[in-house]
């Protein structure tokens, strides 16, 4: 069993991105977050590995930045969403 707490930076509350995270193992789907907004707060995901033998994690953009976020952010790093998969463990 895998297991993670995943989440966004706290520095960078002002991003403008919601985010996905995902586990694969053999390419295949196996676990997937609820959708993380900037400033919410972490949670855990979990996944039964049985016999995979390779593991992705994976995070990505539920959409895209629009011109107008991208004018609005007070530095050009402010709309980018940063993951963090925190307290990993193989069970």
């Amino acid at each position: 069993k895998f297991t993670a707490r995943v989440g966004l930076h706290p520095r960078f509350k002002g991003s403008v991105s919601s985010v996905e995270f995902s586990v694969f193992g053999d390419g295949k789907v196996l676990a997937r977050s609820k959708v993380i907004k900037p400033s919410a707060p972490a949670m855990e995901i979990s996944a039964e590995l049985g016999k995979t033998r390779w593991l992705k994690l994976s995070m990505r953009y539920v959409r895209n930045p629009s011109r107008r976020d991208l004018k609005s952010a007070k530095t050009h790093l402010d709309w980018v969403s940063h993951g963090v998969w925190a307290e990993p463990q193989l069970i």
